[in-house]
Protein backbone atom coordinates (compact mmCIF):
# COMPACT_ATOMS: atom_id res chain seq x y z
CA UNK A 1 0.00 0.00 0.00
CA UNK A 2 1.55 3.61 -1.02
CA UNK A 3 1.87 6.50 1.45
CA UNK A 4 -1.14 8.17 -0.48
CA UNK A 5 -3.47 4.89 0.07
CA UNK A 6 -2.41 4.26 3.47
CA UNK A 7 -3.23 7.74 4.42
CA UNK A 8 -6.52 8.54 2.13
CA UNK A 9 -7.96 4.92 1.56
CA UNK A 10 -6.61 2.49 4.19
CA UNK A 11 -9.85 0.44 3.64
CA UNK A 12 -11.01 0.07 0.44
CA UNK A 13 -9.14 -2.44 -2.26
CA UNK A 14 -8.26 -0.43 -5.36
CA UNK A 15 -10.91 -1.56 -8.20
CA UNK A 16 -13.55 -0.94 -5.35
CA UNK A 17 -12.29 2.71 -5.57
CA UNK A 18 -11.92 2.76 -9.58
CA UNK A 19 -16.10 2.19 -8.98
CA UNK A 20 -17.11 3.96 -6.16
CA UNK A 21 -15.13 7.08 -6.62
CA UNK A 22 -13.79 7.93 -10.10
CA UNK A 23 -11.94 10.59 -8.73
CA UNK A 24 -10.11 8.90 -6.32
CA UNK A 25 -7.30 7.86 -9.52
CA UNK A 26 -5.76 10.87 -9.08
CA UNK A 27 -5.15 9.78 -5.61
CA UNK A 28 -4.38 6.47 -5.59
CA UNK A 29 -2.70 5.72 -8.78
CA UNK A 30 -0.68 9.28 -8.36
CA UNK A 31 0.20 11.49 -5.23
CA UNK A 32 0.96 15.11 -6.02
CA UNK A 33 3.51 16.85 -4.27
CA UNK A 34 2.69 18.08 -1.28
CA UNK A 35 5.66 20.19 0.57
CA UNK A 36 7.17 23.62 -0.45
CA UNK A 37 10.16 23.75 1.43
CA UNK A 38 11.21 27.51 0.50
CA UNK A 39 10.87 30.64 1.70
CA UNK A 40 8.99 34.14 0.68
CA UNK A 41 12.01 35.89 -0.36
CA UNK A 42 13.45 35.15 -4.03
CA UNK A 43 16.79 34.31 -4.75
CA UNK A 44 19.43 36.93 -5.77
CA UNK A 45 20.28 36.73 -9.71
CA UNK A 46 23.28 34.29 -9.88
CA UNK A 47 22.53 33.14 -6.45
CA UNK A 48 21.66 28.94 -6.32
CA UNK A 49 20.16 26.80 -3.71
CA UNK A 50 20.51 23.04 -3.71
CA UNK A 51 17.70 21.12 -1.62
CA UNK A 52 17.26 17.48 -0.22
CA UNK A 53 14.00 16.52 1.84
CA UNK A 54 11.53 14.36 2.64
CA UNK A 55 7.82 14.56 3.12
CA UNK A 56 6.92 12.31 6.44
CA UNK A 57 2.98 11.23 5.64
CA UNK A 58 1.18 10.09 8.94
CA UNK A 59 -0.75 6.58 7.39
CA UNK A 60 -2.48 4.35 9.80
CA UNK A 61 0.89 1.74 9.39
CA UNK A 62 3.14 4.61 10.85
CA UNK A 63 5.21 7.77 9.44
CA UNK A 64 5.98 6.79 5.53
CA UNK A 65 8.64 8.66 3.54
CA UNK A 66 8.64 10.45 0.62
CA UNK A 67 12.30 12.10 -0.69
CA UNK A 68 12.75 14.82 -2.77
CA UNK A 69 15.53 16.69 -4.49
CA UNK A 70 15.49 20.18 -5.84
CA UNK A 71 17.05 23.07 -7.12
CA UNK A 72 16.50 26.81 -7.11
CA UNK A 73 18.29 29.57 -9.11
CA UNK A 74 17.61 33.61 -9.06
CA UNK A 75 17.37 34.34 -12.81
CA UNK A 76 16.57 38.06 -12.71
CA UNK A 77 15.54 40.45 -9.95
CA UNK A 78 12.86 39.63 -7.33
CA UNK A 79 12.06 36.24 -9.98
CA UNK A 80 13.63 32.72 -9.07
CA UNK A 81 12.97 29.35 -10.82
CA UNK A 82 12.76 26.15 -9.41
CA UNK A 83 13.08 22.24 -10.39
CA UNK A 84 12.09 19.13 -8.21
CA UNK A 85 12.18 15.60 -8.40
CA UNK A 86 10.46 12.98 -6.53
CA UNK A 87 11.63 9.30 -7.51
CA UNK A 88 8.90 6.70 -6.71
CA UNK A 89 11.73 4.10 -5.98
CA UNK A 90 12.89 5.77 -2.57
CA UNK A 91 9.35 6.12 -1.46
CA UNK A 92 8.78 4.31 2.00
CA UNK A 93 6.50 1.73 2.02
CA UNK A 94 7.18 1.07 -1.69
CA UNK A 95 4.74 0.12 -3.80
CA UNK A 96 4.58 0.11 -7.78
CA UNK A 97 1.36 2.95 -7.28
CA UNK A 98 3.55 5.48 -6.47
CA UNK A 99 4.48 7.50 -9.34
CA UNK A 100 7.81 9.81 -10.15
CA UNK A 101 6.90 13.04 -10.43
CA UNK A 102 8.87 15.91 -11.95
CA UNK A 103 8.12 19.22 -10.77
CA UNK A 104 8.95 23.02 -11.84
CA UNK A 105 8.02 26.30 -10.64
CA UNK A 106 8.49 30.27 -10.75
CA UNK A 107 8.28 32.70 -7.62
CA UNK A 108 8.04 36.63 -8.24
CA UNK A 109 8.42 38.74 -5.02
CA UNK A 110 5.42 40.93 -4.69
CA UNK A 111 6.53 42.97 -1.46
CA UNK A 112 9.95 42.87 -0.19
CA UNK A 113 9.51 44.52 3.34
CA UNK A 114 8.55 44.36 6.11
CA UNK A 115 7.42 41.35 5.44
CA UNK A 116 8.18 39.27 2.01
CA UNK A 117 5.16 38.38 -0.21
CA UNK A 118 5.68 36.63 -2.92
CA UNK A 119 3.28 34.53 -5.82
CA UNK A 120 4.43 30.86 -7.14
CA UNK A 121 2.99 28.65 -9.33
CA UNK A 122 4.42 25.28 -9.52
CA UNK A 123 3.30 22.30 -12.48
CA UNK A 124 4.35 18.95 -12.07
CA UNK A 125 4.16 15.69 -14.74
CA UNK A 126 3.26 12.73 -12.45
CA UNK A 127 3.46 9.38 -14.52
CA UNK A 128 3.38 5.59 -12.99
CA UNK A 129 4.12 2.26 -15.56
CA UNK A 130 4.19 -0.55 -12.98
CA UNK A 131 1.45 -2.54 -10.66
CA UNK A 132 -2.47 -2.89 -12.06
CA UNK A 133 -2.58 1.05 -13.33
CA UNK A 134 -0.33 2.76 -15.74
CA UNK A 135 -1.36 6.15 -16.62
CA UNK A 136 0.01 10.13 -16.04
CA UNK A 137 -1.29 12.84 -14.82
CA UNK A 138 -0.30 17.16 -14.56
CA UNK A 139 -0.70 19.60 -11.41
CA UNK A 140 -1.09 22.86 -11.00
CA UNK A 141 -0.04 24.62 -7.66
CA UNK A 142 -0.81 28.36 -7.25
CA UNK A 143 0.11 29.74 -4.12
CA UNK A 144 0.95 32.70 -2.48
CA UNK A 145 3.88 32.31 0.07
CA UNK A 146 4.79 35.26 2.99
CA UNK A 147 7.17 35.57 5.51
CA UNK A 148 11.16 36.32 6.58
CA UNK A 149 14.51 35.01 6.20
CA UNK A 150 13.67 32.38 9.17
CA UNK A 151 10.08 31.23 8.66
CA UNK A 152 7.25 31.11 6.33
CA UNK A 153 3.40 30.75 5.75
CA UNK A 154 1.75 29.96 2.28
CA UNK A 155 -1.78 29.11 0.95
CA UNK A 156 -2.28 27.03 -2.28
CA UNK A 157 -4.24 25.10 -4.44
CA UNK A 158 -4.14 22.15 -6.61
CA UNK A 159 -5.84 21.36 -9.97
CA UNK A 160 -5.06 17.95 -10.98
CA UNK A 161 -5.52 16.03 -14.31
CA UNK A 162 -5.12 12.65 -14.52
CA UNK A 163 -5.73 9.82 -17.20
CA UNK A 164 -5.23 6.02 -15.84
CA UNK A 165 -6.15 2.29 -17.87
CA UNK A 166 -6.35 -0.54 -15.46
CA UNK A 167 -3.65 -3.47 -16.69
CA UNK A 168 -4.02 -6.57 -14.97
CA UNK A 169 -5.44 -9.41 -16.69
CA UNK A 170 -6.90 -10.97 -13.75
CA UNK A 171 -9.23 -7.63 -12.71
CA UNK A 172 -12.42 -7.42 -13.91
CA UNK A 173 -11.85 -3.64 -14.72
CA UNK A 174 -8.81 -4.84 -17.17
CA UNK A 175 -8.89 -2.00 -19.93
CA UNK A 176 -10.68 0.37 -18.43
CA UNK A 177 -10.06 3.42 -18.91
CA UNK A 178 -10.53 6.89 -16.28
CA UNK A 179 -10.11 10.91 -16.37
CA UNK A 180 -10.25 12.66 -13.54
CA UNK A 181 -10.00 16.74 -12.85
CA UNK A 182 -10.55 19.27 -10.78
CA UNK A 183 -9.26 20.86 -7.58
CA UNK A 184 -7.74 18.16 -5.84
CA UNK A 185 -6.89 20.25 -2.19
CA UNK A 186 -6.44 23.31 -0.55
CA UNK A 187 -3.31 23.31 1.47
CA UNK A 188 -1.70 25.93 4.28
CA UNK A 189 1.95 25.45 5.06
CA UNK A 190 3.91 27.19 7.87
CA UNK A 191 7.66 25.97 8.08
CA UNK A 192 11.28 27.53 9.54
CA UNK A 193 14.79 27.61 7.77
CA UNK A 194 17.34 27.48 10.42
CA UNK A 195 21.03 28.23 9.63
CA UNK A 196 23.47 30.18 6.86
CA UNK A 197 24.48 28.82 4.18
CA UNK A 198 23.69 25.06 5.25
CA UNK A 199 19.70 25.41 6.11
CA UNK A 200 17.78 22.98 8.05
CA UNK A 201 13.88 23.24 6.93
CA UNK A 202 11.22 21.62 8.77
CA UNK A 203 7.70 22.57 8.09
CA UNK A 204 3.68 21.49 8.47
CA UNK A 205 1.15 21.32 5.69
CA UNK A 206 -2.39 21.13 6.55
CA UNK A 207 -3.49 19.23 3.39
CA UNK A 208 -7.64 20.02 3.15
CA UNK A 209 -9.41 17.58 0.25
CA UNK A 210 -12.00 18.99 -1.65
CA UNK A 211 -15.06 17.54 -0.12
CA UNK A 212 -13.88 16.45 2.76
CA UNK A 213 -14.12 17.73 6.43
CA UNK A 214 -10.79 16.82 8.03
CA UNK A 215 -7.60 18.01 6.81
CA UNK A 216 -4.54 15.68 6.16
CA UNK A 217 -1.32 16.48 8.44
CA UNK A 218 1.75 16.14 6.21
CA UNK A 219 4.90 17.12 8.02
CA UNK A 220 8.83 17.56 5.98
CA UNK A 221 11.85 18.64 6.24
CA UNK A 222 14.54 19.47 3.84
CA UNK A 223 18.58 20.02 4.20
CA UNK A 224 19.33 23.28 1.81
CA UNK A 225 22.55 24.34 0.70
CA UNK A 226 23.03 28.36 -0.40
CA UNK A 227 25.51 28.73 -3.47
CA UNK A 228 26.49 32.55 -4.61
Amino acid sequence: MSPCQTMFFPKFPRTVLCVILPTAIALVSGCSSYTTLQGAKVLAPGQFELSGGSALPLGANGPGLIPEVAVRAGVIPRVDLGAKFIPSSFALPHDDLNPDIYMVDGKVELIKEPVTVSADLAWSYESWAAGPFKGSGATWYPMIICGQESWYVGLKALYSTYDTKVTDEDDFLDGSKFHSSGWETINFVVGARIGNKLKFVPEINFVQFIGSNVPIIMPAFALQYDIK
